[in-house]
C-alpha cells in the first residue's frame, strides 16, 4: 500500500497510555531525575512493514507533540490515583512527546526504531509507539477483522462466560490493539454486560477516564 498523506491522528489523548507508565514516570522523576537512556525496538515475529509505513509512523509521531493532558482528564487521574503526588500532575500537565527523540527507519519490511533522551521523558513512548504502530500497521495493509455487530456478540459471549464463572477480568490489551476504536468496544461492552465487581477496569488510563473505571 502506498503512503497516506494527511492521515489523521491515531492518538487522541496523552492518557491513551497504560497506567504503569505513569507511575513509572512518577518514581522516575523522585529517584532518577538525570539519568539518560536509549531503547531499541525488537520485533519478534516475522513481519514484513508495507512500503512508506516508516513515513507515515513519523507523522503520527509528530501528531503526538500536540497532545496535553486536558482539566476533565487531569480531575479524574487524581482521583482515581491518589496515591500519585499533586507534584506529578502538575509535571504530566506540562509534558509533551519531543518527536526528536524518536528515530524511524525502514530497511524494505524491516522496521527500526531508536528512542534516547532523559529516562522521566521517554518512559511514555514505549506503549504509545506499540498501540501506534500496531493500528497503523492494519490500517495500511487493509487486514480487516470482524464486523463491528460481530464483534460486539463476541464481546457479549465472553461478558456472559466470565460472569457465569465468577472470572475477574480486565483489560490491558493497548498495545497490541488492533485499533483504539475495538479496543474501546471490547471495555465497553465488558463494563456493561459483567456482573458487577467481576470486571475491575482497564490498564488504559483513557477508556478508564472515558467509562469511569479504575485504571
Amino acid at each position: 500500500m502506498k503512503p497516506s498523506k494527511n492521515m489523521k491522528p491515531i492518538l487522541t489523548s496523552i492518557l491513551d497510555n497504560d497506567l504503569y507508565k505513569f507511575s513509572m514516570q512518577y518514581a522516575v522523576l523522585q529517584l532518577f531525575p538525570t539519568a539518560k537512556v536509549r531503547y531499541k525496538l525488537i520485533v519478534r515475529s516475522k513481519v514484513d512493514f508495507p512500503e512508506g509505513f516508516a513515513e507515515n509512523l513519523r507523522e503520527q509521531i509528530r501528531y503526538m507533540e500536540d497532545l496535553k493532558l486536558q482539566p476533565d482528564e487531569r480531575a479524574f487521574f487524581e482521583n482515581k490515583c491518589s496515591y500519585i503526588a499533586p507534584s506529578y500532575f502538575d509535571y504530566l500537565a506540562g509534558y509533551r512527546y519531543r518527536s526528536l527523540e524518536v528515530g524511524v527507519i525502514q530497511n524494505g519490511g524491516i522496521l527500526e526504531l531508536n528512542i534516547e533522551g532523559y529516562w522521566s521523558r521517554t518512559i511514555l513512548w514505549e506503549v504509545s509507539l506499540m498501540s501506534t504502530i500496531s493500528e497503523l500497521f492494519f490500517i495500511m495493509t487493509g487486514e480487516k477483522i470482524k464486523s463491528q455487530v460481530e464483534r460486539q456478540q463476541n464481546n457479549q459471549r465472553k461478558a456472559a462466560l466470565c460472569s457465569a464463572h465468577s472470572i475477574h477480568l480486565s483489560d490491558f490489551g493497548t498495545r497490541r490493539r488492533y485499533s483504539f476504536e475495538v479496543q474501546r468496544e471490547v471495555v465497553e461492552e465488558l463494563s456493561r454486560c459483567m456482573t458487577r465487581g467481576l470486571f475491575t477496569g482497564t490498564s488504559n488510563v483513557y477508556l478508564a477516564f472515558l467509562y469511569n473505571l479504575t485504571p
